[in-house]
């Protein structure tokens, strides 16, 4: 038997770089559009979103983490009173 190393490299501009050099041209560009009018963040739109949704679950799962945390500690403080009166 023989083992075969085999490495598979992706390489190119992708879907989310296709779609921001057409809304940079479309926004740049000499015919008239209705991009023109767009802010630039919704033209760099395409690069960024990735790490907005990351970041933005990040975040939610770090408030969650926190409430959780409190309600145990609100748990932990009712049972030592429970505990210390019983």
């Amino acid at each position: 038997m023989s083992s075969e190393n085999t490495t598979t490299v992706n390489s190119g501009i992708g879907l989310c770089g296709i779609m921001f050099v057409i809304l940079f041209l479309l926004k740049v560009g000499v015919v008239e559009t209705v991009v023109m009018g767009w802010s630039w963040w919704w033209i760099t739109l395409p690069l960024w979103w990735g790490f907005a949704v990351l970041f933005g679950i990040l975040g939610i799962a770090v408030c969650l983490g926190a409430v959780a945390g409190i309600i145990y500690l609100i748990y932990l403080g009712i049972k030592y009173l429970a505990d210390k009166r019983g």
